[in-house]
């Protein structure tokens, strides 16, 4: 029986014929048990079906097999009643029953199709003109032996499916004394060791959940149980909720969720998250380490705690989201409100005056939000219901409104101008949408979709997403640490008490770029905004330096608030800000260093292939994007204000500050950047916003394509391109080059254009 390559399709008869043999003699024989093991695997590896011939003589033979697997499980499911002391012997009886139960239904069903099918031939046969009988008598008797042999069958297949009626309802006795049990052996394991509890809590429940599936398939060919199956489950709610908080993506669960309507919404909650989240994806690095980076701009002992550490690991990655959840919910911090008639859930604060660290706040609060519901980690926070819903893409009712925020409620609808109760809900909503819509875009990098109509579709409501992130953990907001050692840096807010977030922020990011003495380099180069040199601090900090002379009318307080502002945007493909000082006439203001020059350097140097200018231009499309989404407007895109370091990493520079320029008097008029790369808007009327810039990126491709300053515009009209090198280019450019800024693409909706995706290149 071992030669599997000489026995092939044979083997399974050969083994079913010895079992029949010996079960003769004794089915307590040592022989017989090891034979019909074989045959239990033998039927595993076909997936339970019999490829045998004798259909019905098969189903007979397997039904007394059941019958005995059938015996032995309900003699140990009696005799158990502490799962622990006999969990092994009980796998074994189980795995029999698992199998020829299996089997037999299979061979039913299989009996049932060629029913069917028989029942089709007759019919065609009656209707066949051509056939003629010659011999009534004889055809009358064949019909007598077909109904023997037909009525023969039925009733195996009766008694077959009887036995299996006999079989469930046995079963499911013995399966509700144990799970009416259940509670209780949890009770009795927590006295044990941790691991020891939990390796027992699995192993029986894995054993219950399988009997239980065994019990729904065999509950389809039997009349009526399937509803008495349901009532089992509802009946032991609670049973069944332990038992799948145990559950792995390795385990069989999927039959649990046709059973949704007698589940908790926790438990559909594990479920769906196992179904929709793979494996390989929890131990994706790539979802953890940014926003760990990131964490140092706001608390730098979080950062050091946590970066070497291992985020997998459930109880690390609790603590590390707890901690932050601790810095960013915290209402003093002003991203989030808690709500009055019930402190434990937040929603978007509708008063606050956002600033670029606040958007990267709530994005990132909801990359840690998806990663706390990802891996079913409690960060006890709850979500209000008007956060909820809007993240759902759900309308609020004015209810809501005044539930989450009675006093914005009583100020809109009792002090004049007086509001009715839909301006109230619709000032709410427009008040925090874009809070919504950056903590939306980190909640979904991170599931790489959304998952509210998967969800929905389940019968999980938004609001049954806290009772995965809030779970029994209370937040406990720490008091901030001792602030008062302010740095004398214009940049560094003042009143940090109403708004220590923005604080931390710069305590953080200033000292460690420790610029308070630097000296002057070589001169770098000069633009409409003033000379730029290489500045040098002390550690050996590289940094650049554009000077800018000021006129003693400037509104100097406004422009430290501009480029405040400015210090706080953060991205791989545009220029850090780092600080600025007044230094007699001049305004020094302190940036990254890019190393190898502008755009305009390279291509003055190096003819660049169309796959180069690609790779460039999606990068200038990610910055664009970046400071499009935090409403700030370049003004000037053109090749000689994109750098490039020596990595060939794009860096958008000279952003923000035609705004800056404007609060100095010596600019009279505002700047709207350059003659060849300013749009027909600009040109006519002084309309600058983000669609300006991406009419200047046209121009800005062309540039580097041709190596020559753009002409693309002529007495108000779009003049013909010149030849290009694809036609995935010039298609770019197009688009970018609409007359209406209407019809032009966001940065964003260029980022999936074909020229900046690689094809076809």
């Amino acid at each position: 029986m071992s030669a599997d390559k000489f026995l092939g399709d044979e083997k399974a008869p050969l083994v079913l014929e010895f079992c029949n043999l010996l079960r003769e003699v004794s089915n307590e024989d040592p022989l017989y048990q090891s034979c019909r093991t074989t045959l239990r695997k033998l039927l595993e590896i076909g997936n339970y079906e019999i490829h045998l011939n004798n259909g019905l003589r098969t189903m007979l033979q397997i039904l007394d097999f059941f019958k005995e697997s059938l015996v032995a499980l309900l003699h140990g499911l009696g005799e158990t009643t502490y799962p622990t002391a006999h969990i092994q012997s009980l796998q074994i009886q189980f795995r029999d029953f698992r199998t020829f139960s299996r089997a037999l239904c299979q061979a039913i069903d299989g009996q049932a199709e060629a029913d069917e099918d028989g029942e089709v031939d007759n019919e065609d046969d009656e209707t066949d003109e051509d056939d003629e009988v010659n011999n009534e008598d004889d055809e009358h008797k064949v019909d007598n032996e077909n109904d023997k042999q037909r009525n023969g069958e039925k009733f195996i297949v009766l008694y077959s499916i009887t036995t299996i009626e006999v079989g469930f309802g046995r079963v499911m006795k013995k399966m509700e004394v144990h799970l009416s049990r259940l509670p209780l052996i949890l009770q009795v394991l927590k006295y044990t060791d941790d691991s020891v509890c939990i390796d027992a809590m699995r192993s029986i429940s894995l054993l219950y959940l399988a009997i239980l599936n065994e019990l729904n398939s065999m509950s389809q060919l039997v009349e009526g149980a399937k509803d008495e199956f349901r009532q089992v489950l509802e009946d032991h709610k609670n049973s069944l909720q332990l038992m799948i908080k145990t559950i792995t993506r390795k385990d069989d669960y999927d039959w649990l969720l046709e059973h949704s309507a007698v589940l908790d919404s926790e438990s559909m909650i594990h479920l769906l998250m196992m179904k929709m989240i793979p494996e390989e994806k929890l131990r994706d690095e790539e979802l953890y380490n940014p926003l760990i980076r990131w964490s140092k701009n706001l608390d730098v002992k979080l950062y050091k705690k946590f970066k070497k550490k291992d985020l997998t690991d459930s109880q690390v990655l609790q603590d590390w989201l707890c901690k932050l959840c601790q810095i960013l919910f915290k209402p003093q911090n002003l991203l989030f409100l808690a709500c009055p008639n019930d402190p434990t859930k937040f929603y978007p604060n509708p008063e606050l005056e956002p600033q670029p660290l606040h958007w990267d706040c709530f994005e990132n609060c909801g990359k840690a939000i998806a990663l706390a519901l990802m891996h079913e980690v409690h960060v006890g926070v709850a979500l209000h219901r008007v956060f909820l819903l809007q993240l759902a893409g759900k309308d609020i009712s004015v209810e809501d409104v005044r539930d989450a925020d009675p006093s914005f409620y009583n100020n809109k609808a009792n002090k004049e101008p007086f509001h009715d109760d839909d301006q109230i809900q619709n000032e709410f909503i427009k008040s925090i949408s874009e809070q919504i819509r950056f903590f939306k875009n980190g909640f979904d990098s991170v599931f790489g979709k959304s998952i509210f109509q998967q969800l929905s579709d389940n019968g999980i409501e938004p609001d049954d997403l806290n009772l995965v992130l809030k779970g029994s953990i209370e937040l406990e907001f720490n008091s901030d640490e001792n602030l008062d050692d302010k740095q004398n840096d214009p940049l560094m807010p003042q009143d940090n008490e109403s708004d220590p977030l923005t604080y931390r922020y710069f305590k953080v990011n200033l000292q460690n770029l420790n610029i308070p003495e630097w000296q002057q380099g070589k001169r770098l180069g000069e633009g409409k905004f003033g000379k730029v040199f290489e500045g040098y601090a002390p550690g050996g900090f590289f940094f650049a330096i554009k000077e800018i002379k000021i006129e003693p009318e400037a509104n100097i307080e406004q422009i430290y608030d501009e480029i405040r502002l400015l210090c706080q945007l953060r991205h791989p493909n545009i220029v850090k800000y780092y600080s600025m000082e007044k230094d007699e006439g001049n305004l020094n203001i302190f940036l990254e260093l890019v190393t190898k020059g502008s755009l305009k350097d390279v291509y003055g140097t190096f003819e660049l292939e169309d796959s180069q200018v690609s790779h460039y231009t999606k990068q200038i499309l990610e910055g664009l994007k970046y400071l499009h989404e935090r409403n700030v407007v370049h003004r000037d895109i053109k090749c000689a204000n994109i750098l490039v370091n020596e990595k060939g990493r794009i860096k958008i520079a000279d952003f923000g500050l035609a705004k800056v320029m404007e609060l100095n008097t010596l600019m009279k008029s505002s700047y709207y950047g350059t003659p060849g790369w300013m749009a027909p808007e600009v040109a006519k009327s002084g309309d600058y916003g983000p669609k300006a810039d991406i009419w200047s990126l046209g121009c800005t491709v062309l540039e580097m394509l041709t190596r020559k300053t753009p002409h693309v515009m002529e007495g108000g009209k779009l003049l013909d391109l010149p030849d290009l090198p694809s036609q995935h280019s010039r298609d770019f450019i197009k688009e970018c080059l609409q007359d209406n800024k209407v019809d032009r693409p966001s940065a964003a909706e260029l980022l999936q254009h074909p020229f900046v995706k690689g094809f076809g290149l």
